[in-house]
């Protein structure tokens, strides 16, 4: 305890202003900690489990801020490898013809045809629409706009 109340003023900073809103909540039980508080009330004051208030003190004494972060999580693992992503993109910059498909422009659908037929992968419509946004397209049906072919003078009021 006596450790934890000669470096609350490491906690003042992130108890008001941290990025991260797991850190600023850490932050402000263990000042209330160094200013005396016991572990039971601020974790009443914070509804959470005494180990808890008792873990965030011990991680925060032995690497400050830093430590009062969540560790990075792995997660699921991603559906479609970094070849795979790469020959969608490709895909879109050179458009169907390319691939000798009979349409002119992309569907998902004809872009998970093509990720089976090329990578042997069966990956859903839903994966490949996350895929094409995650590169940075957006897709959305085609508005045909046939404006430009229509006489500028008959059309002119």
């Amino acid at each position: 305890m006596l450790a934890l109340a000669e470096r609350a003023a490491e906690l003042r900073r992130p108890a008001k202003s941290d990025p991260d809103p797991r850190v600023c909540r850490r932050a402000q039980a263990l000042f209330l900690l160094a200013q005396g508080e016991s572990v039971l009330a601020v974790a009443r004051w914070f509804r959470t489990a005494p180990h808890r208030v008792r873990a965030w003190r011990a991680r925060f004494l032995e690497g400050g801020r830093d430590r009062l972060a969540d560790a990075p999580r792995t997660g699921r693992p991603p559906k479609l490898s970094p070849a795979e992503l790469a020959l969608l993109d490709e895909a879109l910059e050179r458009g169907p013809q390319a691939y000798s498909r009979p349409v002119t422009i992309w569907s998902i659908r004809d872009l998970c045809t093509l990720l089976r037929q090329q990578c042997r992968v069966r990956v859903s419509v839903y994966m490949v629409h996350r895929a094409v946004r995650g590169l940075g397209y957006r897709y959305r049906r085609p508005r045909h706009d046939l404006r430009h072919r229509q006489d500028r003078e008959a059309v002119a009021p």
